[in-house]
């Protein structure tokens, strides 16, 4: 009977999941955007409602409160930030909806901390028995109810009425609809709406359960985009069976399987099964990401390079310690980024999962010298070639999707790869971490914590080091062909280039890049921590690489490619 039971306490989950998912639908249906801010949205109404209860407002009261919070942050969203966006590249939305993300979660953090607050339970928690020897809270069926009552309603609503048949139109074509007397904002505008009101009834029905806290909350649009995906975006029955499936199965994982975040993993098995069953056309106008980012040319110039490298050395040689501690850092984080300028601004294909792949290196190289005694140089490699295998891993997903989908398959899988290893005090050697002593690497001490100066200057030989190979990269053979699949992957099919080939070599080469990064910033102390190699990081350098100008070695504004010509044939 305990898997009965365990399926039934997944209702209350699968229908929180399923509420944000549907509110991910409608915010996609009405402007085209998938919002990596829905569950942020809804994470900062949830803590202002608990507020207002803990201030003695009546339930009542509050709840009209978050709705219109909730509605008026849907609103803002669009207006001030996507909006202004609508020509813009999908890619500058994508990460323009991330941008708000980190937003929302930094300012939770700074209001409300980021540890965990337990809240009275708003909805009825008396103990029933639906069947004989199995007994769960009432409070699962009732959020299980209203997740199916806002399906119905939906379904009905976009169905059978005259705005649903306009945000169906809007949803295939603006122009089309805007000549049709349909304005396109006006639509837009009611669905992000209604998509924030849905994400603050997720997250307020689940803080009781799983208590509120700022990271959590916010990551719960990973489960609500696949319970979305299973919907393809469109179908509010699919994405409600979505949500159900979901919950229910981390349920019943949370029973049978003991090892920490496993049933973490079930949104990814959800994301990685769809893509592979269903065609990469899956989302429609959410699987590309438009006209890609301007490109460098490539072009060192040797003198002024080798210029600046040694001003950069020395300036570092005598810096201050606090100085070059916090240049070092800028380097560490300047060396992730170039492994974006492969991934993404070369080969067009956007991971969500840079700095956990960081973190995986600098994981699997101090356990290296921790338990099995290797030589630094020796665990370097190893952490190197391992976390290469978990980025072709990822690129494995490539092949089968590519944009919006391909970003939330990556975030899915950092999310995994963070509760199941990193954030895993079994596996890193509790709170304190790894300690592997003074980081040397052929009898030079390079700790940034005893040499903070001589560290610096390692970390700025390796990004100088990395920028020249990517510049190289640009001008060559390969270089040329990770371009000609970001351009056309079938012109470029046509003209002889292995297109699967090639996307694994940039995962392949943008990993390795990663841990590089990765174990420079886990080295940098006698105590490897893996608390700094989080989502929300991977997030902010995607964030910084587009802005930066992602593809540009040296960084450069961030502008799209202009569209060809209209008497060029296409490419």
């Amino acid at each position: 009977m305990d898997v009965v039971r365990f399926a039934l306490l997944g209702l209350g989950a699968g229908g929180i999941y399923a509420l944000l998912a549907q509110g991910v639908v409608l915010a996609y249906r009405g402007s085209g955007v998938l919002n990596f801010a829905h569950a942020a949205t809804g994470m900062v109404v949830a803590f202002g409602f608990y507020a207002a209860l803990d201030a003695g407002w009546p339930v009542a009261a509050a709840v009209v409160a978050a709705a219109v919070a909730a509605a008026t942050l849907g609103l803002a969203q669009y207006w001030g930030v996507l909006r202004p966006l609508r020509d813009a590249p999908p890619l500058a939305r994508l990460v323009a909806t991330l941008a708000v993300m980190t937003f929302l979660q930094a300012m939770g953090i700074w209001a409300w901390g980021q540890n965990a607050r337990f809240v009275d339970p708003l909805l009825p928690n008396d103990t029933v028995t639906p069947l004989n020897g199995v007994s769960m809270g009432v409070d699962r069926f009732i959020i299980f109810g209203i997740a199916l009552v806002v399906t119905v309603a939906l379904t009905v609503v976009y169905r059978a009425t005259r705005f649903g048949l306009a945000t169906a139109a809007v949803a295939e074509s603006q122009r089309t609809a805007a000549v049709y007397g349909v304005s396109p904002d006006h639509i837009a505008s009611i669905n992000w709406m209604a998509g924030g009101m849905l994400a603050a009834l997720g997250c307020i029905l689940i803080a009781p359960i799983a208590g509120l806290q700022v990271g959590s909350l916010t990551l719960l649009v990973i489960p609500a985009f696949a319970a979305a995906l299973l919907g393809a975006f469109r179908s509010f029955s699919l994405t409600m069976l979505g949500g159900l499936l979901i919950g229910i199965s981390e349920s019943e994982l949370t029973r049978f399987v003991k090892t920490p975040g496993v049933a973490r993993a079930v949104p990814l098995l959800v994301i990685v099964a769809v893509l592979v069953l269903r065609s990469p056309e899956l989302a429609g106008r959410a699987t590309r990401l438009g006209r890609p980012p301007h490109l460098g040319s490539g072009r060192v110039r040797p003198v002024p390079t080798a210029v600046a490298l040694l001003v950069g050395i020395a300036l570092l040689a005598g810096a201050s310690a606090s100085w070059a501690d916090a240049v070092a850092t800028s380097l560490a984080m300047g060396i992730v980024l170039a492994s974006l300028v492969v991934v993404t601004g070369y080969t067009g294909q956007l991971s969500l999962a840079q700095f956990t792949l960081a973190g995986i290196a600098a994981w699997v190289a101090s356990r290296s010298i921790v338990n099995y005694g290797l030589p630094t140089e020796a665990a370097i490699g190893l952490g190197v070639i391992a976390t290469v295998v978990v980025g072709v891993g990822i690129g494995m997903a490539a092949l089968r999707s590519r944009g919006v989908s391909l970003a939330i398959a990556t975030l899915a899988l950092a999310l995994v790869l963070q509760e199941t290893i990193l954030n895993n005090s079994a596996r890193t050697g509790g709170l304190n971490g790894t300690t592997i002593g003074r980081f040397s690497i052929l009898g030079i001490d390079l700790s940034g914590f005893d040499h903070p100066q001589r560290f610096a200057i390692a970390c700025l030989v390796v990004l100088a080091g990395t920028m020249l190979a990517l510049a190289n990269l640009r001008r060559g053979r390969a270089g040329l062909q990770l371009i000609a699949v970001r351009t056309n992957e079938r012109a470029a099919a046509a003209l002889g280039v292995n297109v699967a080939g090639v996307k694994l070599y940039a995962f392949a080469l943008s990993s390795a890049i990663a841990a590089v990064a990765g174990i420079l910033i886990g080295f940098r102390n006698p105590n490897v921590t893996f608390g700094q190699f989080n989502i929300f990081q991977s997030i902010y350098a995607v964030s910084l690489a587009v802005t930066g100008g992602i593809g540009f070695v040296i960084g450069h504004p961030s502008v799209p490619s202009p569209p060809p010509a209209a008497s060029s044939p296409r490419s």
